[in-house]
């Protein structure tokens, strides 16, 4: 009898693992959104929230935080939010597969322009930060209504990144001791 109990508990336990596993894989591509106010509007409406990555081309650390989005863990926890990436350069297009069609998009964030991107830097200099000059990489979690929740500027390694997106996502369910940032506080 003991024993038909340890094995129900044990099969019981490796389904949760299982199931588990299934809902962090990884998504095959992100989805950035286009527009960062259409952006607003969707995290509003789906009670959800939108993560800023703003970047610059030729600063190293950028390049390395655009790579590190392509990490099976790093997207997983990505996904959580809506993605609006921001960069004030243009890029030689690339052909990728949108939404089952070949479009030019940005290599950066292959499901955007680079005229996109270029327009939500501008919108979010202008909207949110109010300023001219932003350090990179700079990530940014907002509500729908443009509040800022969480911020980090500078460069993360994946352990870093994935620690403060899992506070981003705390952040997300009100944990105010989330919302302070250790290293620019």
């Amino acid at each position: 009898m003991i024993h038909h109990l340890l094995r129900a508990a044990i099969l019981a336990l490796a389904v949760q693992c299982f199931v588990g596993a299934l809902g962090a894989q990884a998504p095959k591509e992100l989805v950035w959104e286009v527009d960062y106010d259409a952006a607003l509007a969707k995290a509003k409406k789906e009670n959800r929230h939108v993560l800023l990555c703003m970047h610059k081309d030729k600063e190293i650390a950028c390049t390395r935080m655009v790579a590190l989005y392509d990490d099976a863990d790093v997207k997983a926890k990505l996904a959580q939010f809506i993605l609006v990436p921001s960069n004030l350069s243009t890029h030689t297009m690339q052909k990728h597969m949108v939404d089952g069609a070949e479009k030019d998009v940005c290599p950066h964030f292959r499901n955007v322009t680079c005229v996109d991107h270029v327009t939500n830097e501008a919108k979010i200099r202008q909207n949110l930060l109010k300023v001219t000059t932003v350090l990179v990489p700079h990530h940014i979690l907002i509500d729908g209504d443009g509040k800022t929740l969480l911020a980090r500027v500078y460069e993360m390694k994946k352990t870093a990144f994935l620690d403060w997106l899992d506070r981003a996502r705390l952040a997300t369910q009100g944990v105010t001791d989330a919302t302070v940032d250790p290293q620019t506080k």
